[in-house]
């Protein structure tokens, strides 16, 4: 009997260490007398997102989640536990996630929130008649832009706010690009002038 608990046991561990071997574990050691040790279980929820969904419940004491990334973007999950900042999950562009680990569960209620935090740069507009590029990048939640200057002369490249107020400025060389600046939220204007 103890050899083929031993054997179903062993089974188990191969499989892997997720949520079903976590339960079948306990259940064998409440079963041979022991004391559960998976006091806190909490059923899957689901975030979805614009491309990506998340989803993230807790098995045997621990908080797990995974996402399943089908955007052009780097998704983060962040969370907080009791009030406090826990793990956070990262899914790149066409990713899915194994299950990863988030905190150890405990009485306090875990809130999770997905965003947008990476992708790579890209061609916004190309503005032939004034001879100059936008591109933007998002960079750690933070959507930034450049302007290039395809003119053959110098020029003053200018980032402006709904009000056409300047909020960035640099003058820049013929093919030379402006240094990454962060977008304004809300309306905003560039500009390339002689």
């Amino acid at each position: 009997m103890f050899k083929c608990m031993l054997i179903l046991a062993f089974s188990l561990l191969i499989a892997g260490c997720g949520d079903l071997f976590l339960r079948s574990m306990d259940e064998f050691s409440a079963g041979m007398g022991g004391q559960r040790t998976c006091q806190y279980e909490a059923d899957y929820q689901t975030i979805y997102g614009d491309g990506y969904t998340y989803e993230f419940g807790g098995y045997c004491n621990q908080w797990l989640g995974t996402i399943t990334n089908n955007s052009e973007y780097t998704i983060k999950c962040s969370h907080t536990l009791g009030g406090r900042a826990v793990n956070s999950i990262y899914a790149g562009p066409h990713q899915t996630t194994d299950k990863k680990f988030i905190a150890q569960m405990s009485n306090a209620y875990l809130n999770a929130s997905c965003q947008r935090w990476e992708r790579t740069e890209k061609l916004e507009n190309r503005y032939s008649d004034t001879q100059y590029s936008v591109f933007s990048i998002l960079s750690s939640g933070r959507w930034k832009m450049r302007l290039v200057n395809h003119a053959s002369f110098t020029r003053n490249c200018r980032l402006l706010d709904s009000n056409k107020r300047v909020i960035q400025e640099q003058i820049i060389a013929g093919g030379q690009s402006t240094r990454w600046w962060t977008e304004p939220s809300g309306k905003f204007y560039t500009q390339c002038v002689s």
